[in-house]
């Protein structure tokens, strides 16, 4: 049995897509919509063939994120997708992440919590879930902790151009402008500076050696931004709900923190923050006796393919330390998420430090919370109790809300690069 279109703009699809995943993956896992003139992969199975297969490219001249940032890692392949993702790849494997965890994760996440958990009360999306990721994201980089808000804000309209192509293309791209102007300042200071540690100083030394253009420095840097963030803010306010949606979810981490590593994957496989991703077939082919003609535009859904019976038991419950240990929340293949690493880590040090800091916590009033979104989902808002520990550890150094910040020096970075 086949549908005859999927509509992704219902407001029930966007706060409940999973029943439509799961009639997909039953009855019409390849599915067409004429509407939409896309196929829609469900099942776990064909989602990696077409996230690892030369059959599928991810390069399109007109899809949304070349529209709004340009060319850039994520839409190239070959040669110039190799060498682009070459010239940073270095500073996402674990040894630079671990890096990144003890001197810019641990001192911003551990500071937002020392000012936030003494008041007995947060609001987790906007002054936690969105600060981490923005201030974390601009040290790596090299920009200054004062520009950190402003920057957030003007993310704002690219968001919402990649989750919603109808949104203003024009307003997307006047606020790429009004980033651009502001990097390429901090371009200029970082080469004065002569700073060459952070991601920003290694991207300006391969400029300097025509390894990239201008352009492609910028647009670089913008993905990281946008892609390096928004991302990471929705996991980490879906994390919050996995935790707090189970009974004794909390408890059971204080008692075994051990156990967090497992929970931040477990959630991730449970409620991605992203759920499609967009490909393109390179030759007509079939999928399960499914032709896809050439230069067909198929959406991939993540999310639908990580609670894929046939690959998960028990897809729809909650169960960290599963053994099943593939997910597609980050891709796979070429176009694997450059800082899955980065990712999962930072949530992992949120959970260490508040464990280190909050007794218990709850979410506020009777109603669940919602995720909600189409291609980004998370809680828009989430408003928690919680009850400090009595002896909280000493203070850390180095984080102040966004609207708070006053700059910082520019000497966290790629770790592979110190001494260079």
């Amino acid at each position: 049995m086949k549908f005859a279109a999927i509509d992704l703009s219902t407001e029930a699809f966007e706060k409940n897509p999973w029943p439509v995943y799961r009639a997909l993956r039953a009855r019409d896992p390849i599915h067409w919509s004429e509407e939409n003139r896309t196929f829609y992969l469900s099942k776990f199975r064909h989602v990696r063939q077409a996230m690892t297969s030369p059959d599928f490219t991810a390069e399109y001249p007109f899809r949304a994120s070349r529209m709004v940032l340009g060319r850039t890692v994520l839409d190239l392949e070959g040669a110039n997708h190799q060498r682009l993702r070459g010239l940073t790849s270095a500073c996402f494997k674990p040894i630079a992440v671990e890096s990144y965890a003890r001197e810019v994760i641990a001192p911003v996440v551990g500071g937002l919590l020392d000012r936030l958990v003494p008041r007995g009360r947060i609001e987790l999306i906007q002054e936690l879930a969105v600060q981490v990721p923005v201030l974390v994201m601009s040290r790596i980089l090299g920009i200054p902790d004062e520009h950190a808000a402003w920057i957030h804000e003007q993310l704002r309209p690219i968001i919402g151009y990649l989750e919603d192509p109808r949104t203003s293309l024009e307003g997307a791209r006047a606020a790429r402008q009004q980033l651009e102007g502001v990097l390429q300042r901090v371009i200029a200071d970082i080469q004065r500076d002569g700073e060459t540690r952070n991601l920003i100083g290694r991207l300006a030394q391969a400029r300097a050696a025509d390894a990239l253009s201008q352009a492609e420095m910028l647009q670089y840097l913008l993905l990281f931004l946008a892609a390096g963030t928004e991302t990471t803010t929705a996991a980490i306010g879906n994390l919050f709900v996995a935790i707090l949606t189970h009974e004794g979810g909390w408890q059971r981490l204080r008692r075994d923190p051990g156990a967090i590593p497992a929970v931040v994957k477990e959630s991730l496989r449970w409620e991605p923050p992203l759920h499609t991703t967009l490909r393109f077939t390179t030759r007509e082919l079939q999928i399960d006796g499914v032709t896809l003609p050439r230069g067909a535009p198929v959406q991939l859904c993540l999310a639908s393919a990580n609670r894929d019976e046939d690959q998960f038991d028990e897809p729809d419950r909650w169960k960290p330390g599963r053994p099943e240990q593939t997910l597609m929340s980050f891709g796979a293949g070429s176009h694997i998420c450059m800082g899955f690493s980065l990712a999962h880590k930072e949530l992992e040090v949120l959970l260490e430090l508040a464990l280190q800091r909050i007794d218990d916590i709850g979410l506020e009033g009777a109603d669940p919370p919602v995720i909600e979104g189409r291609v980004f989902r998370a809680p828009r808002t989430l408003p928690l109790w919680l009850r400090p520990r009595a002896a909280a550890p000493e203070a850390a150094v180095g984080a102040a809300p966004l609207s708070a910040t006053q700059g910082e020096p520019r000497n966290h970075g790629c770790p592979m690069m110190k001494g260079a």
